[in-house]
């Protein structure tokens, strides 16, 4: 905790962000898509004089995520029940979902018939807009007569650690098992 306490005196955020550096949503917390364990963790901040290009220094000698630095959020992929909520298949015939992704107002395209579905799609965000407003997320499952909710929506608030190591897995997302977020500074 003392740790946690510490890094939010450094950064620059701290006065701004306060919770939202927390953990945004229940069950999000990274995890290594490889392992299923614990990922590596995330780069410590820079001290000033080597901040990344996505830093600025700090009054501490710190750097800390820039507030105005630009990051692509893109949706990875997904890991979803085999079964709706009420235990029925997700479609009419017995088949698995066409799952898609609503990212604020961008959508990702369908995936046909998978349990497991991989997009690599996204949209570009600024710093402050992850951190402090966070993005809505929604899965569906894509119908002819109405598109069935697999888990949202929900706001995701990554932390200047999930940006700085580059992936978020949200876990227990409604029927999704998981959703693997990752960031690139642009």
């Amino acid at each position: 905790m003392k740790t946690r306490i510490t890094h939010f005196k450094q950064s620059l955020f701290a006065g701004l962000f306060g919770l939202a550096l927390s953990t945004a949503a229940p069950g999000c917390g990274n995890t290594d898509p490889g392992t299923g364990g614990p990922p590596p963790p995330p780069p410590p901040p820079n001290k000033c004089g080597s901040c990344a290009r996505y830093e600025s220094c700090t009054s501490s000698g710190m750097c800390a995520i820039n507030a105005n630095s630009t990051w692509f959020l893109s949706i990875d992929s997904a890991t979803i029940t085999s079964t709706k909520p009420d235990g029925s298949a997700w479609d009419a015939l017995g088949g698995a979902p066409d799952p898609f992704v609503q990212l604020d107002s961008k959508r990702t395209s369908t995936k046909q018939d998978t349990f497991t579905p991989t997009w690599q799609e996204g949209s570009t965000y600024t710093a402050n807009n992850l951190l402090v407003q966070g993005v809505s997320v929604s899965l569906f499952d894509e119908d002819v007569a109405a598109n069935d909710p697999i888990g949202g929506p929900t706001t995701i608030r990554p932390t200047e650690a999930d940006l700085r190591g580059g992936i978020l897995t949200v876990r227990n997302l409604g029927q999704a098992q998981t959703l693997t977020l990752t960031f690139t500074p642009q």
